[in-house]
């Protein structure tokens, strides 16, 4: 396992990213760099690149490239990442990946599968609590009384990023141009597709045993 240090994982919304980056990070004990944590981070600090960030999203604006990239070069540079890392959900597209590439090598990218209908299942079956902010799903994890949080007895509700339209919105642009990169990594490094709708210590099984194959 020590011939692969610097890891991808990418794949769609609800395909479980954050769940198998945990899990593979705790294995390797190595950080897990998520580029909306940084950027809340950041404005939390009042930092200047937080500051100009902070600014952007309350106009409504997306953070550019230029903002995002740097924060991600000043996070790989800290000593937590000297012995390997792994991003979660970046790069989102082809230019993002081609800067990615000029400052850091990726050892290894993973595509985690799943259907336009698996996300859609997922997603769209999540309710949340706007009081105590719990999670729920009606398939995997519901409410002891129906639309009601079991926490705070508030009802629950579906948020925006969690309706139809606005995930089939999101798979949309993920296929135009978060895609595109797993060619890039085929070509250029290690890739890896692991069939994300399996049970999540399947996913997590197969994760593992596929990346000790190829470190050998």
């Amino acid at each position: 396992m020590n011939k692969i240090r610097n890891i991808l994982i990418v794949g769609p919304q609800g395909s479980g990213k954050d769940t198998q980056s945990e899990m593979l990070a705790r294995k390797r004990k190595i950080p897990v760099i998520v580029m909306g944590d940084l950027l809340r981070q950041e404005i939390k600090k009042k930092s200047k690149l937080g500051r100009l960030a902070d600014k952007l999203i309350n106009k409504g604006s997306l953070v550019s490239d230029k903002i995002t990239f740097a924060l991600l070069k000043n996070r790989l540079g800290k000593n937590d990442c000297q012995n390997g890392f792994i991003l979660n959900g970046y790069p989102r597209d082809l230019k993002q990946a081609k800067m990615l590439d000029k400052i850091v090598a990726v050892d290894l990218a993973i595509e985690l599968w799943i259907s336009d209908k698996e996300s859609l299942r997922r997603l769209a079956g999540r309710r949340f609590c706007p009081v105590c902010r719990q999670t729920y799903h009606v398939i995997y994890k519901k409410p002891k009384v129906k639309n009601i949080c079991d926490k705070c007895g508030s009802k629950l509700i579906v948020r925006e990023d969690d309706k139809v339209p606005v995930i089939k919105k999101r798979l949309s642009i993920y296929h135009k141009l978060t895609e595109p990169i797993f060619s890039f990594y085929q070509k250029n490094s290690r890739f890896l597709k692991i069939n994300g709708e399996q049970p999540i210590r399947r996913v997590f099984n197969d994760l593992v045993k596929k990346i000790n194959k190829i470190s050998q």
